[in-house]
């Protein structure tokens, strides 16, 4: 059953941004941001936003919201609400959107089936955006009870403020966010995760790439996601697991070749899996999970390759997870 008290801290919260962004005449996401700040640190006395009559009644309800009483679930799912409102008003692009919880948990359950990570290990989340996927991610490993370091990178300072304060909301200010293009970052300055995740953003890389990436384009603009994960191979630890949503046609659309070769020789493909098509708005939206780890990784292991079934066929699918937990037992025992 639904906390009923999700759709009502939403609506009073919501109300205040409305009310902030009204206000100060900014835009619905920084307008968020603050009032998700209040939610921390409570409402300043002082704050002009609250003393006309619209306020005053807005502060009371803001006063009535209970936010230790929820759970990491119940929060995240008032979050996800608000962001999902202020996202599409706001008009986000393709890039900033939320990744959906359904797909986080599929990953998020391949990565606990795979990685065999332990408490203690660091999750790094290349381009973290608002924060969600880590979010959803990090709350698979929490309900097996393994607590991980978690970073993320994103050189957007709206959405890496927004993965600010919801932190602050969901895990007391304890991952390390850093504003930060991942590729900019130096080699004394990296980070090896045992397991490193992105929801890859996709289209051209804007800046200029430097010669020691393999997967530049010969000529004009590379892609971004190319780049990324060659970048994460340097992020990754030796004996890590990398987990990317990707266009699910990575490996055959253009300048698939190259970055086949590049998978051949500099890391280990361990599983292909298309997400179910239902999930997509069209099958040129359609995403998949790939897998990696670093070349040296052992054990070697079979590449999975495959497609999740639509959750409406639950035999099916459950049948698929069965194939993966297969897999898994089998890769592990070489």
């Amino acid at each position: 059953m639904i906390n009923s008290k999700i759709p009502a801290y939403f609506d009073s919260i919501f109300s205040v941004v409305e009310h902030y962004q009204t206000t100060y005449k900014v835009s619905l996401t920084a307008a968020l941001v603050a009032v998700l700040e209040y939610v921390v640190d409570g409402q300043p006395q002082d704050n002009p936003l609250f003393q006309d009559n619209q306020g005053r009644t807005l502060s009371n309800k803001m006063g009535q919201i209970d936010w230790v009483s929820l759970d990491l679930t119940e929060k995240r799912n008032v979050l996800q609400l608000l962001l999902l409102k202020v996202k599409r008003t706001d008009y986000a692009d393709m890039n900033s959107q939320l990744t959906p919880d359904g797909i986080g948990y599929l990953l998020g359950d391949l990565a606990y089936q795979t990685a065999g990570v332990q408490s203690g290990d660091t999750i790094l989340d290349m381009t973290v955006g608002s924060g969600n996927l880590l979010w959803t991610v990090d709350e698979v490993f929490e309900h097996h009870q393994v607590h991980l370091k978690r970073i993320g990178f994103d050189n957007d300072q709206v959405q890496l403020a927004l993965a600010h304060v919801s932190d602050r909301l969901l895990h007391d200010d304890e991952t390390d966010l850093y504003q930060a293009d991942v590729l900019s970052v130096s080699a004394d300055e990296k980070i090896k995760a045992q397991l490193v995740i992105s929801d890859l953003p996709v289209g051209y890389y804007p800046q200029t790439v430097p010669d020691k990436y393999e997967l530049r384009a010969a000529e004009g603009k590379s892609f971004a996601h190319f780049l990324l994960i060659e970048e994460a191979m340097n992020l990754v630890s030796s004996t890590g697991w990398l987990y990317f949503l990707v266009p699910a046609n990575i490996l055959e659309g253009p300048e698939h070749e190259k970055l086949l070769k590049f998978l051949a020789t500099k890391a280990q493909l361990k599983a292909f899996l298309k997400l179910p098509k239902n999930y997509f708005l069209n099958e040129a939206a359609s995403k998949a999970i790939l897998v990696l780890r670093p070349r040296e990784a052992n054990p070697k292991g079979e590449v999975l390759v495959g497609t999740y079934p639509p959750l409406k066929e639950p035999t099916a699918f459950e049948d698929f997870l069965q194939d993966i937990k297969s897999w898994v037992k089998l890769n592990r025992s070489r």
